[in-house]
């Protein structure tokens, strides 16, 4: 997956990613890192709520992302 999201950004952005100053891999529930000071999480529902990301914002998600997350895909907030 992480390869997929580098070469996206570098395609899209047209420049190369930034080091990440942490990366945490967290089995199960996605992965987080701190780059340029601001923390990055890629995971799932669970990671999202764990992690403090607001109740509205999860509740405001489309509801394309919602199915995505009941397939167990994977979403990320920044």
């Amino acid at each position: 997956m992480g390869k997929a999201v580098v070469s996206c950004y570098k395609e899209s952005c047209q420049k190369n990613l930034p080091a990440a100053e942490t990366f945490e891999m967290l089995p199960g529930r996605g992965v987080s890192a701190v780059i340029n000071g601001k923390m990055l999480l890629a995971g799932n529902e669970e990671l999202m709520q764990e992690s403090g990301v607001e109740e509205i914002a999860l509740m405001t998600m489309c509801a394309e992302a919602k199915e995505y997350l009941q397939q167990g895909c994977t979403i990320k907030s920044a």
